[in-house]
């Protein structure tokens, strides 16, 4: 490309997806584990990234086996299946991320399995480093380091024949997935969103289904099941506190609807929380 020959131009990209494309750190520390980390068929609504220090542990499920090992980095996709066992005294740095490009959609979240490519323990402790400085600098270097790292994962994906998604349709319903996100709660209404829209209960339900294959109403439940999971495996609130804070009438009626879905009530679904 002849830059010097083009006249001004500005980059579709930018405008489009830069700035929606956000890391959200949800959990994360500096793990010392043993034998007794031994958790059985986890399913996170989170994506975890594992940066192993010292030690030994794995992950697996019958189908895929990864050793986590030192010089390493993992990446295991929200909603994969998998027991975490620890081989031996560990020290591990972790974080549970989404990264999405749109409200609800995230990047990783057709991968379908764990991941792992190399990366020096020295590497890794340069991060540490810089969480402990926590300078402004210090945040821009690590946040660029872990979109380095999730970029190349991205990669890796795509060279594996990993199929995307097809977001076409997600785009043109941009406004109602930011509007579903600053809103969810048990008591949104498709009538009241087509109200602050300006739109019909028919076209918004239509076009919705039309533009991304999954009727708005299963899409609210499937994104307050999400926030529900978050709020159990990620915070120590009781379940009549977040209840209230899906605006659901009474712990009942959220755990009628958890175990519609999960088929298990909240606080056995808390009882896999995993540390680290």
């Amino acid at each position: 490309m002849d830059i010097f020959a083009m006249e001004d131009k500005k980059f579709r990209m930018i405008d489009e997806d830069f700035n929606g494309l956000q890391i959200k750190i949800i959990e994360h520390g500096l793990l010392y584990g043993d034998t007794d980390w031994n958790h059985k068929e986890v399913v996170s609504p989170f994506n975890r990234l594992y940066f192993v220090i010292k030690g030994e542990g794995c992950i697996e499920n019958g189908e895929y086996h990864h050793n986590l090992i030192p010089g390493n980095v993992y990446l295991i996709p929200a909603g994969t299946k998998y027991n975490y066992i620890g081989m031996s005294a560990f020290i591990k740095l972790y974080f549970h991320f989404e990264l999405q490009r749109l409200p609800g959609i995230d990047v990783f979240q057709s991968l379908g399995r764990a991941m792992s490519m190399p990366y020096d323990t020295e590497k890794t402790k340069r991060l540490i480093d810089l969480l402990e400085g926590g300078t402004l600098g210090d945040q821009m270097f690590f946040k660029g380091a872990l979109n380095e790292i999730l970029g190349h994962f991205y990669i890796k994906m795509k060279e594996d024949g990993i199929a995307q998604m097809d977001l076409s349709g997600y785009y043109r319903q941009k406004e109602s997935l930011y509007y579903i996100e600053k809103n969810l709660s048990a008591q949104l209404k498709i009538e009241n969103m087509a109200k602050d829209m300006h739109v019909s209960y028919y076209s918004l339900s239509r076009n919705f289904k039309r533009d991304t294959g999954i009727g708005i109403k299963e899409y609210l439940e499937v994104m307050l099941l999400k926030k529900a999971k978050h709020l159990l495996l990620t915070t120590d609130l009781q379940l009549q506190e977040i209840a209230n804070e899906l605006q659901f009438c009474d712990p009942f009626y959220f755990s009628r609807f958890f175990r519609k879905y999960e088929k298990v009530p909240p606080r056995e679904y808390r009882k896999k929380r995993l540390n680290g």
